[in-house]
């Protein structure tokens, strides 16, 4: 599993790319706003909770008006508690409760979303399957 929640992380790395800043950006009100820590990865059925993973739990989702910056840190090789830590920043933009990241100009439907329970889902896919990335302020 833990090779499971380390793909996870890595494999988010590839989606998140640098890009320009929106021309538009979010009001500073907006829920998506603030600071967001990994504390699961669900995948189908099976939800891991990371909140106690070495290097993991500290992986965490940095939100300002227009950009968001994902700071993922993983462990160097399994088992060990040293860590590698990536961050990788991209565009965001809220027109009218629909979120879009915005890279090179261009807005694209988001990649996650605010779930009832104020949780931040970041959905990616790892080979054919769907890995959700879930954050709590």
């Amino acid at each position: 599993m833990k090779k499971l929640a380390i793909l996870a992380t890595i494999g988010l790395f590839g989606i998140l790319s640098c890009s320009d800043k929106d021309d538009e950006e979010p009001h500073a009100s907006d829920p998506l706003i603030g600071t967001w820590h990994l504390v699961a990865l669900d995948q189908g059925d099976q939800t891991i909770d990371v909140k106690e993973e070495a290097c993991l739990r500290d992986s965490q989702m940095n939100v300002i008006p227009g950009t968001m910056t994902l700071t993922l840190s993983a462990p160097l090789k399994q088992g060990s508690s040293e860590c590698q830590t990536e961050s990788s920043s991209i565009g965001w933009a809220n027109e009218e409760g629909t979120y879009y990241t915005v890279e090179d100009g261009q807005k694209k439907t988001a990649i996650f979303m605010l779930d009832p329970d104020n949780r931040l889902e970041v959905d990616i896919t790892l080979g054919d399957s769907p890995i959700t990335l879930i954050f709590e302020k």
